[in-house]
């Protein structure tokens, strides 16, 4: 009868922790999708204060001249409200997000739907996936393999309708100067 008795709360015990594996993939998953949501909003407002911005003046802000809080474009995977670590001046090396807009200027004719204006910097998420907001405002969830911020414009770059347009060179150079931002 004890082996019996055992054998039951054994596997009322593993049951239990299934459950609770279960509920603690199902709580991470539903913060990794909020954290997602968040970034596709950040991105989105970018593109509306960008869209302004060009709209008034014919040429895309700097990163500086950009008029968005600082919790915008800091890393949204670092955590969401009163815990989410943002710094105090955004800049190209601590932003979560890799902003080209300025690159563009004076580049010429590019391919708005297959453009970066700005995406989420690969060493913010460990899933292989990068949030990318393209010149036509459309955002999207891209998977690729990239190390650094070049490698997502080349890869970006490889899928383009125009691949050879002069906007690639200045993006690319623009990527690279992120990269080495501290």
């Amino acid at each position: 009868m004890k082996k019996f008795l055992f054998a039951i709360a054994a596997g009322c015990t593993l049951l239990a922790f299934q459950v609770n594996a279960d509920a603690l993939s199902i709580l991470r998953n539903t913060r990794i999708k909020t954290e997602q949501t968040v970034s596709v909003n950040n991105l989105t407002n970018l593109y509306q204060i960008v869209a302004g911005h060009f709209e008034g003046n014919k040429k895309y802000p700097t990163l500086e001249e950009l008029n968005l809080p600082a919790r915008s474009l800091a890393n949204p995977y670092h955590g969401l409200g009163v815990e989410q670590r943002v710094p105090d001046k955004i800049t190209a090396g601590n932003a979560g997000y890799a902003y080209l807009g300025a690159a563009l200027n004076g580049a010429g004719a590019v391919d708005a739907a297959s453009t970066p204006l700005a995406f989420e910097k690969p060493s913010i998420r460990d899933d292989g996936k990068i949030v990318v907001l393209f010149l036509s405002g459309k955002v999207d969830t891209v998977s690729m393999n990239a190390k650094n911020c070049e490698e997502v414009v080349k890869a970006l770059k490889e899928k383009s309708a125009r691949p050879d347009a002069p906007a690639w060179d200045k993006l690319v150079a623009a990527a690279q100067a992120i990269d080495k931002a501290k």
